[in-house]
């Protein structure tokens, strides 16, 4: 069985195929990799705070920057920031887990 991490060799936006080094690593282009960290920045917000809030023990901020995610790379500004918006009121609130209601 092979252990060993794979390694995007194309861009995850458009496709392009990656040579440098730290873009294969990220799986994102130069190009890509600027225009999302506008739009990032745009919306207010960064590609840190979206890593901090998927990196949660929370499942509602997790499927909430799921759903941001997918409108973020759509460049749809409305969706993303209302996405944003809710993911980051989820983070803010403590997540119920199985045992807390089963108390």
């Amino acid at each position: 069985m092979n252990t060993t991490p794979q390694t995007t060799t194309t861009c995850s936006c458009c496709g392009t195929p990656l040579t440098d080094p730290e873009s294969v690593k990220l799986g994102i282009g130069p190009i890509c990799r600027e225009k999302q960290q506008e739009f990032l920045g745009a919306i207010g917000t960064s590609v840190e705070e979206i890593g901090a809030l998927a990196l949660l023990d929370n499942p509602t901020a997790t499927r909430w920057i799921t759903l941001f995610a997918r409108a973020a790379r759509k460049r749809d500004r409305k969706y993303s920031e209302f996405y944003l918006r809710v993911a980051r009121e989820a983070a803010a609130t403590p997540a119920l887990r199985e045992d807390d209601i089963a108390a």
